[in-house]
């Protein structure tokens, strides 16, 4: 490899992009993608979707969690019964599901997560086949974005894959894609169903650190649906396995 590559572009983010790669190539992946946004796109209909009941959801991740890790919830007064968006730091890929252990099963409540991280498990694409509940959204990782940029900065062992990435990755500011996540954002909230999201974008590098600067997304849903945001501050799951 070239002497002149980034220190920053180590063989763990080489192999994350190509797995990345590997998973938006994924027919399987794909398809699961697929069937959920066309899922979600029938709540813009007003067609019922198909959904385990909060209750039952709430009652299988409060028993996991909590089975696992001493969990404490500080002013639950403040845990909204009424739709809104729930936005939280982000420092460990459990914490969606703590989120929606601990907050009431009425409404329920929708989680934005990437796409390729939801479903590039076999076992993933099941339990969120059957599931629901999930908004898988597109977006490029941090670690494909840091091989294109060095592949532009005249890395020629990255140029192939790296115009792979863009070939086959999506952008998150991709127009179409963006509409029609706010359909269906939209279409949640206005059937009194609420949402969490992760203004970062990304997995936080410590606790008090966010990733900076937050999507500009929080704020134009909530405003865009008359519903309050709430905040929610996680601290401790960094370090759970």
């Amino acid at each position: 490899m070239s002497d002149e590559r980034s220190p920053a572009l180590t063989p763990a983010i080489l192999n994350r992009a190509k797995e990345g790669l590997a998973a938006a190539q994924n027919s399987a992946v794909k398809a699961s993608i697929q069937a959920a946004l066309t899922e979600l796109e029938q709540i813009v209909a007003g067609k019922p979707e198909r959904r385990i009941q909060g209750k039952f959801r709430r009652w299988v991740l409060r028993w996991a969690i909590h089975l696992l890790f001493r969990v404490r919830l500080d002013f639950p007064e403040k845990v909204p019964h009424f739709p809104a968006l729930i936005a939280a730091n982000h420092l460990n890929h459990i914490d969606p599901f703590l989120l929606l252990a601990e907050v009431p099963d009425f409404p329920y409540y929708y989680i934005l997560g990437d796409s390729r991280t939801l479903y590039n498990k076999w076992w993933k694409r099941q339990i969120l086949g059957r599931s629901g509940g999930v908004i898988p959204i597109d977006r490029r990782w941090r670690e494909e974005l840091t091989v294109i940029a060095a592949a532009q900065e005249g890395d020629g062992e990255l140029q192939e894959l790296a115009a792979a990435i863009e070939l086959h990755v999506p952008e998150a500011s991709n127009v179409k894609l963006l509409r029609q996540l706010a359909r269906i954002i939209q279409g949640i909230f206005a059937r009194g169903d609420g949402i969490f999201l992760f203004p970062e974008g990304r997995l936080g590098q410590g606790e008090g650190q966010l990733q900076l600067p937050l999507k500009r997304g929080t704020a134009l849903y909530a405003l865009q649906a008359g519903v309050p945001i709430v905040p929610v501050a996680l601290v401790g799951t960094q370090h759970l396995y």
